[in-house]
Order: structure tokens, then sequence, then C-alpha cells
């Protein structure tokens, strides 16, 4: 009876920055450094704009969001190996990516914070709040799925 059981049980597997890519869309896929990151003091300035960085509380510039999509929406992903162990820091820094955006940009702005370590991610629409999350999501989407649901 035991391994009947244990045959259910929903295994949780780690979230890669490659799976990530695959599920939202490999070619929708934005970067302006070498590394893969989207910098947006670059951004900024290839846009003629003046970047004015957010700082944390430790007085560090938020920067460079891990992964940027754009097709008709944007869509933001920032990785973590456990968000949960630092939440508040976590959000402030994919807040002050989705306030970036909307600076450069008037597309709408699906920002995804995503787990390393399991499947645990949190998905927000052009705002990082609790009137803005979306908890019955269950898994990452594609581009294309977003546009149809959020636009």
């Amino acid at each position: 009876m035991r391994l009947f059981l244990v045959s259910f049980v929903r295994r949780i597997k780690s979230m890669k920055r490659y799976d990530i890519l695959k599920r939202v869309g490999a070619k929708y896929f934005t970067s302006n450094l070498e590394n893969g990151e989207w910098s947006y003091p670059k951004a900024f300035r290839d846009a003629g704009k003046c970047f004015e960085p957010i700082l944390n509380a430790k007085g560090k510039e938020y920067r460079y969001v891990d992964m940027r999509f754009e097709n008709d929406i944007i869509v933001l992903v920032e990785t973590k190996q456990d968000y949960s162990k630092n939440l508040r820091a976590a959000i402030e820094q994919l807040a002050a990516y989705v306030y970036y955006e909307q600076q450069l940009s008037t597309k709408k702005v699906v920002a995804i914070l995503a787990n390393t370590t399991n499947n645990n991610f949190m998905l927000f629409v052009d705002q990082v709040d609790s009137n803005h999350y979306f908890p019955e999501e269950w898994d990452i989407d594609s581009i294309k799925n977003y546009e149809m649901r959020f636009m």
C-alpha cells in the first residue's frame, strides 16, 4: 500500500534558467549583455534617457534583470535559489525592474520571481504588489499565452 501512495506524490524538481527560457519562448529572449542578462543602465543609455537607479537597503543599485522577453508584452524573470529567505528584498528588486520597464516602454509587463532550487514562483502584472499578484498561477507559461491572458 505504501508504494502505491508514494507513486502519487509530486516530485519537486529544480527550475533551471534554460527551462524558463524554453517555456517562455527563446525567440523572444532579449539580452544586452554578454552573460545573457538585461542591463537597465545600458537600455536607458541606448534610449537616450537618464538612468536613476533604485537602491536596496544596503545602498546597492538594482541594475540587471536575469531574463527579459519581449513581444507585444514584456516578461521579466528574476531568479533566486530561494526567494522566501529574503522575500521582501526579492520583491523590491523585481519591483525596481518593472518600474524601469515602465520608464522605457508602454507595454504591459509580466514580472516573475522564480526559485531555481524548486518550482516555486510568483507572478505579477504591471506592478509588484498584492493587488497585481496572481497566486493561482501554477506553472510558468509562454509569452504568447501571457499576451492572450493579460492584454
